[in-house]
């Protein structure tokens, strides 16, 4: 590369102080693109001055080739280098939250990266992150990278399972981010047995998330590995086969097709099923949807035209974000719930008051709350024609979604058996996801106690991203001698309107809501509060916040509610 041509590519670098930006001087960016050298398919940037990244703090730097690098500091001073995005959608790391340790986490979905050695720690997202080696050589920083690595993308690609499948077998049941999650993690900490990974479904692991905003989406785009992957890693695939019962004493879990697995060690991660609707009228009705798979949102997409008046029952998240990806499409939409508002029973009826407005301004969608469904009403070719509710009104559609809720199935695969199943059929494990006799369970299926979260004894707990993490520490714990609670923080997002609300921890019970900013203006944080302890906090437009507080909580230093102010600025407790 020409001299002109690396002082192009580091003519702009831009140096971010946690959320604050300054541009180093066109003085400083010309020296540095002067001490830049090739080294054959390497290059050797230098990119700052060790001043200019406190302890503690990150930035993020151009190195040329088309990319950024982040360069984080830590406490202790030592200098470690990475890809400057997230590997899940890509968003700048820069603008999320850094420990100053070991974790940088991503503004969007909550996913930590470990700075070290690049490993996603945290889900949303399976791939980690490319890092590079940092020097500093008279006080300056140097940063060396692989070209192909800077130019290929950002996402680290797992490396392939060589060796030849030795004794064992781990059979996982569940086809979600908790059974992906599993299986990479076992190859990941060294398993070198079999691998069988059982799923209901005929498609390959996809990113469920997506359905409730894109009814049509093409399967292709949204799996999180392809079939490449699984013969990469040696994963044998049982596509479109259920687990009818697990044998824990024999060790052998019997499938919907008669074959059976016999194992060394089993992870059920079979999610559950959409909570039914049980009323007069619904069984004898066409145009009654529930959500869950892929098949579910394409039946949606092919039953809605212009003309179409839909009904929702269900005001939280998946209600709510169906109802904005439909109000675009359809002549009504109507939402009924049986709270004061939506969201009310997680977010309190003033955040979800605000977001009732959202959905009545931008999508016009009209609202039925306070009142349970009594029945359902048939018109002409048994087509559904309304929702009675208990109110004594009736909602006129033509069509209907029900969005109250999912059941989980993994109880009964084990009942019998000594394991034990809790009342609504999840599975109780200890801290390590370990529920005994060789039997571990991961994702919504498991009800365990959290050594972080405050308000029962047992938590089951139903985030995408949660449910891959815990995949992936059943993975760790099947292979480890000295396995590891399951003490990760809750993120979970919605997207509606084109704004979107986070919310971190896991409020079971709240006695206060404290606000700094502005709910009407839809730009504040939400601080729940069970006396002076900070059980969880929401956030809408005030990124990185929800990432700031998610570091926070990992490492117990949370401020008190006596602490809060507007304005605080919660990244000076890292």
């Amino acid at each position: 590369m020409s001299q002109s041509r690396v002082r192009s590519a580091l003519g702009r670098i831009l140096c971010c102080r946690s959320s604050t930006s300054a541009l180093v001087s066109p003085h400083d960016a010309a020296a540095a693109a002067g001490r830049a050298a090739e080294m054959g398919k390497h290059v050797r940037r230098d990119v700052c001055a060790v001043d200019d990244v406190q302890p503690g703090q990150m930035a993020e730097f151009n190195v040329g080739e088309g990319r950024n690098v982040l360069v984080l500091r830590t406490r202790e001073g030592e200098f470690r280098a990475t890809g400057a995005k997230c590997s899940h959608y890509g968003a700048p790391l820069v603008k999320g939250s850094y420990d100053g340790r070991d974790c940088v986490r991503c503004p969007w979905h909550g996913a930590c990266f470990n700075v070290r050695s690049g490993d996603i720690e945290e889900c949303p997202g399976e791939d980690g992150i490319p890092t590079f080696s940092v020097s500093v050589e008279d006080g300056r920083v140097i940063v060396s990278a692989d070209i192909d690595v800077l130019q290929r993308s950002h996402k680290r690609a797992p490396v392939a399972f060589t060796q030849q499948v030795g004794g064992g077998h781990v059979v996982v049941v569940g086809g979600g981010p908790a059974g992906l999650g599993a299986c990479e993690s076992l190859r990941q900490h060294g398993y070198s047995g079999r691998i069988s990974l059982v799923s209901a479904e005929t498609t390959l692991p996809y990113d469920r998330t997506k359905l409730s905003k894109n009814f049509a989406v093409d399967i292709e785009s949204i799996q999180l590995r392809d079939d490449a992957f699984f013969k990469d890693q040696k994963v044998d695939l049982h596509l479109g086969v259920t687990c009818e019962s697990v044998d824990v004493d024999a060790h052998v879990a019997s499938l919907s097709d008669g074959s059976k697995l016999a194992y060394d060690k089993i992870c059920i991660a079979t999610g559950g099923t959409p909570r039914r609707l049980d009323v007069p009228g619904i069984d004898r009705v066409s145009g009654v949807h529930y959500l869950r798979t892929i098949d579910d949102a394409r039946a949606i997409a092919e039953d809605v035209s212009e003309h179409t008046e839909v009904a929702i029952v269900g005001s939280s998240f998946i209600g709510m974000e169906v109802a904005a990806a439909l109000s675009k499409k359809v002549k009504t939409v109507h939402v009924i719930g049986t709270s004061k508002e939506p969201f009310a029973h997680v977010l309190g009826t003033e955040i979800g008051a605000c977001l009732r407005r959202l959905h009545e301004e931008k999508g016009g969608v009209q609202f039925h709350l306070g009142s349970g469904v009594a029945r359902v009403t048939e018109g002409e070719n048994q087509r559904v024609s309304g929702v009675g509710l208990e109110s004594g009104e009736t909602v006129p559609c033509d069509m209907l979604v029900v969005g109250i809720g999912m059941v989980p199935t993994a109880g009964k695969l084990v009942h019998g058996t000594g394991i034990n199943v809790a009342k609504d059929n999840s599975i109780v494990t200890d801290a390590s996801l370990y529920a005994g006799n060789d039997v571990y369970v991961a994702g919504d299926a498991a009800r365990f106690p959290h050594a972080k979260l405050a308000g029962a004894d047992t938590f089951r707990i139903e985030h995408w991203g949660f449910a891959g993490s815990a995949g992936r520490t059943a993975g760790y714990n099947m292979t480890a001698t000295s396995p590891k609670p399951f003490d990760l923080i809750p993120f979970f997002w919605t997207m509606q309107y084109g704004l979107s609300l986070r919310y971190v921890g896991h409020a079971r019970r709240y006695d206060d809501i404290v606000f700094d900013g502005s709910v009407e203006e839809r730009k504040f944080v939400a601080y729940f509060c069970d006396k002076e302890e900070i059980r969880a906090v929401t956030t809408l437009g005030r990124d990185p916040v929800a990432a700031v507080a998610a570091n926070l909580m990992k490492e117990g230093k949370m401020p008190k509610k006596s602490d809060l102010a507007p304005g605080l600025d919660l990244s000076k407790y890292l």
